[in-house]
C-alpha cells in the first residue's frame, strides 16, 4: 500500500496545483524535468521554483536561468546562483548576465548578482549595457577593470555617446586612446566629440 502512495505522489501533475499544495508536491518528487520547472516559471510559481532548485531536483540549465533572470524575483536568481547556475553561460552568443543590466534595469536583480558573484567580467557586461548605476556599484565595491579590457571597456559608451560613463571608467583605470577618438567620429557621437575637445 505504501508503494502505491509513494508512486502516486511521484506522478502528481503539477500543472493543476498551486501555492502550498504545489510546494508539497514539488517536495515529494525525487526530481523534476526542465519542462516542469519551465512551466512553473511561466506560471510565476517562484516559491516552487526556489524549492526545486535549492533541493537539486533539477540541474539549472542556461535556458531556465535566463527565464528566471527575465521573469523571476531576486531571491529566485540568488537560489539559482547558489546552486550551480553558470552566470557566464551564453545563449545564442549572448551572456545571460547581459540581461540583468541596462539603462532601465531592475537594480534589485543586479545587486543580488553582485552579492553572489565576485568576478570583474560583471563590470564589462554592465559597461557594455551602459548601466551607469551598476558600473558605479561595482567600482564602489572595489571591482577593477581587467588589464586586457582597459581600452575595450570604453567602446560601447563611445558608440552610444555616454560621456558620464566614459568619465567614470577613465577615473577608474580605463585607457582613452586615439582609437576611441576615431570611433566617436565614425559614430558621430557628438557629446563625446564635444567632451574630447574640452579635455
Amino acid at each position: 500500500m505504501l508503494g502505491i502512495y509513494v508512486w502516486n505522489k511521484a506522478t502528481v501533475d503539477l500543472t493543476s496545483l498551486q501555492g502550498e499544495e504545489l510546494q508539497q508536491a514539488v517536495a515529494s518528487k525525487r526530481d523534476l524535468t526542465v519542462k516542469d520547472v519551465h512551466e512553473l516559471q511561466q506560471r510565476g510559481e517562484w516559491g516552487a521554483v526556489e524549492l526545486a532548485i535549492s533541493s537539486e531536483k533539477v540541474k539549472p540549465t542556461p535556458e531556465l536561468f535566463l527565464e528566471a533572470l527575465q521573469l523571476g524575483t531576486g531571491e529566485v536568481i540568488r537560489t539559482y546562483l547558489q546552486h550551480d547556475a553558470d552566470p557566464f553561460a551564453e545563449l545564442n552568443g549572448e551572456p545571460l548576465m547581459a540581461r540583468v543590466y541596462g539603462e532601465n534595469a531592475d537594480a534589485e536583480k543586479w545587486k543580488i548578482v553582485h552579492e553572489e558573484v565576485d568576478d570583474a567580467r560583471l563590470l564589462l557586461l554592465a559597461a557594455d549595457a551602459l548601466d551607469l548605476n551598476a558600473v558605479t556599484s561595482l567600482l564602489d565595491d572595489g571591482v577593477t577593470i581587467p588589464v586586457q579590457a582597459k581600452e575595450s571597456i570604453l567602446y560601447q559608451p563611445v558608440r552610444h555617446n555616454h560621456v558620464t560613463l566614459i568619465e567614470r571608467l577613465i577615473a577608474n583605470g580605463a585607457l582613452w586612446t586615439s582609437a576611441h577618438e576615431q570611433l566617436a567620429r565614425e559614430f558621430r557621437s557628438d557629446a563625446v566629440m564635444t567632451w574630447m575637445n574640452q579635455r
